[in-house]
């Protein structure tokens, strides 16, 4: 009996510590790719409903995107972040808006230093704003300059 509970703990500390190295992965390689700061299509303007300033913040081994559209701001927590094999960055981040919530899924690419922009946006209803690189209207999504990285 004492064997058994044992590696009953055993597996519960495994769990555990799988946990809490894939938080931390997940933040970290985040903070690699070079996602971590304050983002927007113009950085010498301030924020408005069309040059939305975005950052991405640490915070332990969470990530949180805050937004600014310049009248209005909010906050929410970043699910899951990987690099994929193309070398772009896949975020899914859940909106928690005043009456529902959603998941969002971004794709961001590099476009050279401190530059990005996403290639795919899309709902958890698998609605897009942006797919391929486009908006609905056909025109190219919007190349974002790092206004700031984090000091921290």
């Amino acid at each position: 009996m004492g064997l058994l509970r044992q590696a009953i703990v055993a597996c519960g500390i495994s769990v555990f510590l799988v946990a809490s190295l894939w938080a931390q992965s997940m933040a970290d390689e985040a903070a690699v790719w070079g996602l971590l700061g304050t983002w927007a299509v113009d950085c010498t303007v301030p924020a408005s409903r069309s040059n939305a300033y975005l950052s991405y913040v640490r915070q332990g081994d969470a990530l949180i995107h805050r937004r600014d559209f310049g009248d209005t701001r909010d906050e929410h927590l970043i699910d899951r972040a990987r690099v994929l094999a193309d070398g772009s960055l896949e975020i899914v981040i859940t909106l928690t808006l005043s009456n529902s919530s959603q998941a969002r899924t971004l794709v961001l690419q590099k476009q050279g230093e401190g530059k990005m922009r996403a290639v795919m946006n899309r709902d958890d209803a698998g609605n897009y704003t942006i797919r391929n690189g486009k908006l609905l209207d056909g025109r190219p999504s919007a190349v974002q300059f790092r206004c700031s990285v984090p000091t921290g």
